[in-house]
């Protein structure tokens, strides 16, 4: 027994000895390289190196020991409101306690930020006083942490021109929906083929792209000085546009009917002055519309029209977010007017006549003023039209040739 007492003494002894012999700088430059962005599992050809980089170099994330960062590992609903706390700076000791949720524990890494997260309403629980915070943070719950977090921070992400409405939209749970939306119309959410998973987990490495892109938007916004809570102002757009035209509108709101949208625009037809119903029809749903003319002919022939946006939740497709107006105007054929003259008539070159009188005075020019004609043209054959008369001399082989 003693033998056995001496060995595991010794064991302790040599672990203890070669722990002291490694430089301390050994230790040091490992956290300087994770503080650096630099992970042993982290390739420099891998999409999210950038991202990861830039994330550890903000302190928004760290690593998880020894020198890795995991970028396949998922993220937790700790992890998340973590790391959006390390982006606003949230000082750990102003929010001690539990949150409220039986599942946090006092003193845990990540208690202060599901605190703070609860407190300022960007974190919920998930029932029974639980906040869940070893669970996997889905795509969606990560999206509506994000929009809170931007509300909380004053700003509202503006539509970048072009984009669609991602394809599985409708997979996403009805409260997470609009954050969805919201940032993939920002440009902050991406996704693979239109698609953006909603339901899907998040991984330590789309964490952290997310994060930088919305660490660089606040940038933004506070550079150009711009915390925008709604549209200040609308901006147009003219077309020329043939009869069949038909214009998408889209909405941040999915919910919304064909003929919600309808009493979310105003429209004026400025040749008849019809009410928008009596010349406009709006189908489709689930987030994208199509305006088009009631009559099955198209919009009538060289008429003018408006549409204005009324709801900050609707844009035009394909235009920047702040173009609230619509003005188009439909192509009118030009008719080609085949006159012939009568046989009995001959057309004579004006550089063909010469010595020219009008009523006895010699002219330069067989030039006769012309009279009204239409409803307040004088009856043919009275005293207001008066008579000419005249002469010239018409020689069509003695004019000169162009040079």
């Amino acid at each position: 027994m003693f033998q056995k007492h001496k060995r595991i003494t010794a064991l302790i002894l040599v672990i203890t000895l070669m722990l002291t012999s490694m430089p301390l700088s050994a230790f040091a430059q490992e956290g300087q390289a994770e503080r650096a962005g630099r992970f042993r599992d982290v390739p420099e050809d891998a999409w999210y190196y950038e991202d990861v980089a830039s994330a550890a170099q903000a302190g928004i994330f760290s690593g998880i020991g020894g020198g890795r960062f995991n970028p396949d590992g998922y993220m937790t609903r700790a992890m998340a409101v973590t790391v959006i706390g390390h982006l606003d700076k949230v000082d750990p000791d102003k929010y001690q306690g539990l949150g409220g949720f039986r599942d946090v524990p006092y003193g845990a890494w990540y208690s202060p930020y599901v605190v703070w997260a609860a407190e300022n309403h960007i974190a919920a629980g998930v029932g029974g006083n639980r906040f869940s915070p070893e669970g996997k943070v889905t795509r969606e719950a990560f999206a509506a942490m994000l929009v809170r977090y931007l509300d909380y921070a004053g700003v509202t992400p503006q539509q970048v021109s072009g984009v669609k409405l991602p394809e599985d939209i409708s997979a996403a749970s009805s409260w997470a929906r609009d954050s969805v939306i919201t940032l993939w119309y920002a440009g902050l959410m991406k996704g693979n083929n239109g698609k953006v998973d909603p339901k899907g987990t998040v991984s330590r490495a789309q964490g952290a792209a997310l994060l930088v892109r919305v660490m660089e938007y606040l940038e933004e916004q506070a550079a150009t000085e711009k915390t925008p809570t709604s549209l200040t102002h609308n901006a147009a757009v003219e077309n020329e546009v043939e009869p069949d035209f038909s214009i998408a509108i889209v909405s941040s709101a999915l919910d919304l009917s064909a003929a919600n949208i309808m009493g979310l625009i105003s429209a004026y037809d400025g040749s008849d002055g019809m009410e928008k119903e009596d010349f406009l029809t709006i189908t489709g749903g689930t987030g994208r519309y199509t305006v088009s003319a009631k009559d099955p002919e198209g919009f009538a022939l060289g008429c003018s029209y408006e549409i204005f946006l009324e709801d900050d939740r609707l844009t035009f497709e394909g235009e920047e977010v702040d173009v609230r107006e619509f003005h188009f105007t439909t192509r009118h054929p030009q008719e080609v007017m085949d006159l012939r003259l009568n046989d009995g008539i001959l057309c004579i070159s004006h550089d063909a006549v010469d010595n020219v009188t009008i009523n006895g005075k010699q002219v330069d020019s067989p030039i006769i003023s012309l009279f009204p004609v239409g409803d307040k043209a004088p009856t043919i054959g009275s005293d207001d039209i008066g008579s000419v008369t005249g002469s010239f001399s018409y020689a069509p082989n003695n004019r000169e040739e162009a040079p």
